[in-house]
């Protein structure tokens, strides 16, 4: 459970409550629930950094606001969404930041980002947490620190929400797998 509070010196923070009360940040740099406002800030990064709009709010898990907002000097730099499953298995997706943003410690706060939703998946209980990225300057600051990097390249696979049934030969990927609209037949 995360909490927004001032620390001793007046400063936002945001309080992990499921760890005994412990503040993600460190100096001038604060980890956050995502706020409502901040889209003002998200939508401008998603057409800025890739040209495309942002990704439909429904498609965010809480419409959007189940994710994190890593700052610095109370400025937004990037944030990124937690999907947590009813299983012990999360994931974070959609991360981005903000394009303009071209400091020496982008890839630092990014990290500080990815800390800080790890804390919040192994504060409620997720055995298992992990990020999607493509990004090469990232993959390889994670390898520096030690973290696991797979080596396979993994590819998207989308199906159309509309679509209910795929044909595959002479039954449908429906029939085959017993499932239709959602319900187990």
């Amino acid at each position: 459970m995360l909490k927004h509070t001032k620390n001793e010196e007046g400063k936002e923070i945001v309080v992990d409550m499921s760890d005994n009360g412990h503040a993600i940040y460190t100096k001038s740099i604060v980890v956050r629930p995502i706020e409502e406002n901040d889209y003002r800030f998200i939508d401008k990064w998603w057409k800025d950094a890739t040209g495309k709009t942002p990704p439909e709010r429904s498609l965010l898990p809480e419409n959007g606001l189940h994710g994190l907002m890593v700052c610095k000097n109370n400025n937004p730099v990037a944030c990124t969404y937690l999907y947590l499953t009813n299983s012990k298995m999360g994931y974070c997706d959609y991360m981005i930041g903000d394009p303009e943003y071209r400091e020496k410690d982008r890839y630092e706060l990014i990290l500080q980002l990815m800390v800080g939703a790890i804390r919040t998946a192994n504060n409620l209980g997720y055995e298992d947490f992990w990020f999607l990225t493509k990004e090469e300057g990232l993959l390889e600051k994670c390898k520096e620190l030690g973290v696991k990097v797979s080596k396979e390249k993994y590819h998207v696979v989308t199906l159309p929400a509309n679509k209910t049934k795929l044909d595959c030969g002479i039954t449908s990927l429906l029939n085959k797998t017993n499932i239709q609209n959602g319900e187990k037949k």
